[in-house]
């Protein structure tokens, strides 16, 4: 019982002391904003509403152009009078003009289609507004959700780096374990001790690396493209280092 404490003793101060290098979280503020441009560069529903924009600023253009609709000119020869022009002299025919024009001429001006144009203007520019503002509200998430996602698979790729280490250490414990158990130097106790933790780091280390590549592929999907290829310079470093 004494040796299998001092086995569990001793693989517990070498763990402490792994775990105790990196403890502090170092975010290069560059790396963030570049996956957060990612993101917003990815994001479907950013896209829409930007189309939307679009769309709706052409249609409030277009109708900053259909006052032109308001006015109507039209005109018409009189047909009486051309043919009692016909073979009278310039007096007869200035009093005939008087009475019967040989043209007309007229503008009509619609002053409703005024009201509707700056009523619709309006419409247009509240809803432009509205889906600016709900732009600028879904940027401000997908930033929250891109900063919580980075800071998740950081420390879940730490925690796994950190796992790997004790997983070599309990492999080489047991190892030597084993070793010393078949020269009979070790009892059946401490042996299966060294195996027993051997095992156990062994289940954690698969479930620290399930948790640091869910967090990546969840990462990923956000940003639209493989962390890998980033290049990001952001980790936990140890206490004492900026």
């Amino acid at each position: 019982m004494k040796r299998k404490f001092s086995v569990i003793f001793g693989l517990c101060l070498a763990y402490s002391s792994i775990a105790q290098n990196v403890t502090q979280l170092r975010i290069d503020t560059a790396d963030l904003n570049m996956l957060i441009e990612l993101a917003v560069e990815k994001s479907y529903t950013i896209k829409q509403n930007d189309l939307e924009i679009d769309r709706l600023v052409k249609e409030k253009d277009f109708t900053k152009n259909t006052w032109l609709e308001m006015f109507s000119v039209s005109g018409n020869l009189n047909e009486l009078s051309l043919k009692q022009t016909l073979g009278t002299t310039t007096t007869q025919q200035n009093q005939q003009n008087l009475f019967f024009p040989r043209y007309n001429f007229g503008v009509r001006f619609t002053i409703g289609s005024i009201t509707d144009i700056k009523h619709q203007k309006y419409l247009f520019s509240r809803d432009i507004d509205m889906l600016r503002e709900e732009e600028k509200i879904l940027e401000t998430e997908l930033r929250k959700e891109v900063k919580l996602a980075y800071y998740n698979y950081l420390i879940l790729k730490e925690k796994y780096t950190i796992k790997k280490s004790f997983l070599e250490l309990a492999t080489a414990t047991f190892n030597t374990t084993e070793k010393r158990f078949l020269e009979g130097d070790v009892q059946l106790e401490e042996f299966y001790a060294a195996r027993e933790t051997y095992s156990n780091f062994t289940l954690a280390l698969l479930e620290a690396e399930e948790e640091f590549l869910t967090s990546k592929v969840n990462l990923e999907s956000l940003v639209g493209t493989s962390i890998d290829q980033l290049g990001l310079n952001s980790s936990l470093v140890p206490d004492g280092r900026n």
